[in-house]
C-alpha cells in the first residue's frame, strides 16, 4: 500500500495522458473505484504500462489472464487515491459503452499530451486497411449504447479536433449497427 507518493505523482504530464488513453481504450476503472486494469494480447505493452505506473506512482500491480477472444493478458492496480485522481482527470469509470466521457481539456489543450493520447487510442482501437491501389485508410471504432450516441459522437469529434492540430484530415463520423447497442 503506497501512501508516500513521489513528488510529481499527481502532476498532469505525458505519463498520465498515456495511462488515461489506455484506460479509455483497452482498460477499465472499476465502478467501486478500488482499482483499474489494462488488457492486451501483447504482454510487452503491459510491461511498458507497468513501468509508467511505477515511475509515476511507485505502484506495482498484478498480472492475470484477460477474458475475450484469443490469448489476453491483464495488469491490475489497486489504489484508491490514484483511481480517484485518474477519474478526476479523464479516465472513464465503469462500462465505457454505457458511460458518458470525453477527452479531458488538459489533454486537448496541450499538443504533446494530445499526440500521446491519439497515439495510444489509435494503437488500441484503430485499424489500417487498403483503400485503393496507392492509398490506405486509418479507422477508429468505439461502441456506445443508443442512449449515449451523442456522447460517442462528441468523443469522436474531440479526436477529430485533436487530429486537426497535426494537419490530419478526417472524414465524417459514421454510425453503424455494429457500433450501436
Amino acid at each position: 500500500k503506497v501512501i508516500n507518493f513521489p513528488k510529481n505523482a499527481f502532476k498532469l504530464d505525458k505519463g498520465l495522458a498515456t495511462i488515461i488513453a489506455f484506460l479509455t481504450a483497452d482498460g477499465h476503472v472499476y465502478k467501486d473505484l478500488k482499482g483499474f486494469h489494462f488488457y492486451s494480447n501483447n504482454k510487452s505493452t503491459l510491461k511498458e504500462l507497468e513501468k509508467i505506473i511505477y515511475k509515476k506512482f511507485r505502484l506495482r500491480g498484478i498480472y492475470g489472464e484477460g477474458s475475450g477472444y484469443g490469448k489476453c493478458f491483464r495488469y491490475k492496480v489497486f489504489n484508491k487515491p490514484v483511481v480517484l485522481f485518474l477519474r478526476d482527470n479523464g479516465a472513464p469509470v465503469g462500462d465505457k459503452m454505457t458511460t458518458s466521457f470525453d477527452v479531458s481539456k488538459w489533454i486537448k489543450k496541450n499538443k504533446t499530451f494530445s499526440k500521446e493520447y491519439l497515439k495510444i487510442i489509435f494503437y488500441c482501437e484503430g485499424c489500417k486497411s487498403k483503400h485503393s491501389k496507392n492509398t490506405y485508410e486509418i479507422k477508429i471504432n468505439f461502441n456506445k449504447s443508443e442512449r449515449l450516441l451523442r456522447d460517442g459522437i462528441q468523443f469522436m469529434n474531440s479526436l477529430k479536433d485533436m487530429l486537426k492540430k497535426f494537419n490530419i484530415d478526417t472524414t465524417k463520423i459514421w454510425v453503424s449497427k455494429g457500433n450501436l447497442r
